[in-house]
Formats: structure tokens, C-alpha cells, sequence
């Protein structure tokens, strides 16, 4: 199963079986599970950041310290990468999961997404060690631009994102 997952034809799958927590465990074993977090920020003109990483639009997120809640997590991670320093969070949106190898490695990572709001207009610094070398706000009209050139991952918590904000306007 997981090396039909890794075909590039293979965009998705589905997995049946009668019973489900079998399947899930079976599944779970062949992967380690890494946990992330990271948020949709947006500022008071109700645009998106989105910061460029490795050739992708992506958001703010990086790996739980253990110890950590999800919580507390993505206001470090989005803190640490984008160098955002008022920032509030708001309320989760979903938690999206994807897969790649590490070292021969099977990861799954479970990312936990939360809606942020900031009034910072200046002062924000992409953290080029995490190879993040551009921070761009955008305003809802222009997601699609940059949902272009991004991961599978990102364009489901941006589509949570705009269900969200059809009660702003």
C-alpha cells in the first residue's frame, strides 16, 4: 500500500475494510508519526500570509517540541517563521495529514491548523534558515494565484479558511 501511494500517478486513495480500527492500526504501523501545527494568519484587511518555502506558496507551521501543545505550538511556529510578534489565535480549523519519506523512513504528519489574527502591518522577517525567503498578504480574490503553486495540503485548510470567512463580509 505504500508503495502504490508513492506512484506519481497516484494522486489519492481509498482504503476499505469492515473494520476500521484494524485498518487504521495496521496502517499506523508502518509510519512514525511526526505532529506539526501552524495557522492562517490574517491581518486587519483580512489577507492571508502566505510565506514561499522550497519553490512552494505555503503557511506558517513546523514540528511539535515535545512536551508542547498543538496550541502553544503554532503560535511558535508561526512566531519563528515569519517573525510576527502580535499575534492572536483565534480557533482551530482542521488538522490535514500527509506523507514523505525521511531517511528511509515512512512519516505521516498530522498538521494541526488554527485561525490567527494579527494588526501587525510591518516588521514581519521570513526565517531563511527554514528556507523561507518571502512573506506575501493576500486578499481573498487572490488565493487562487497562489493555491497554484502549492501543496495539496495547503489548498484544504485555505478552502476551510474561506468557508470561515464568508460570516467576515
Amino acid at each position: 500500500m505504500i508503495h502504490e501511494m508513492q506512484q506519481p500517478k497516484v494522486h489519492a486513495g481509498i482504503f476499505l475494510h469492515t473494520h476500521f480500527e484494524e485498518l487504521k492500526k495496521a496502517f499506523l504501523k508502518k509510519f512514525r508519526i511526526v505532529e506539526a501545527a501552524g495557522g492562517a494568519v490574517l491581518n486587519p484587511a483580512n489577507e492571508l500570509m502566505f510565506i514561499f518555502r522550497r519553490g512552494k506558496w505555503d503557511l506558517p507551521k513546523g514540528k511539535i517540541d515535545e512536551g508542547e501543545d498543538t496550541k502553544s505550538a503554532a503560535l511558535r511556529e508561526v512566531r519563528e517563521e515569519t517573525g510576527l510578534r502580535d499575534l492572536s489565535l483565534i480557533k482551530p480549523l482542521l488538522t490535514t495529514y500527509h506523507t514523505y519519506n525521511e531517511s528511509g523512513h515512512h512519516i505521516l504528519k498530522p498538521s494541526h491548523w488554527f485561525l490567527m489574527r494579527t494588526t501587525q502591518t510591518e516588521g514581519w522577517t521570513p526565517q531563511t534558515e527554514e528556507d523561507i525567503f518571502e512573506i506575501k498578504w493576500a486578499h481573498q480574490q487572490q488565493f487562487d494565484q497562489y493555491l497554484n503553486n502549492t501543496f495539496p495540503s495547503i489548498i484544504d485548510v485555505v478552502e476551510k479558511l474561506r468557508e470561515e470567512m464568508r460570516g467576515f463580509y
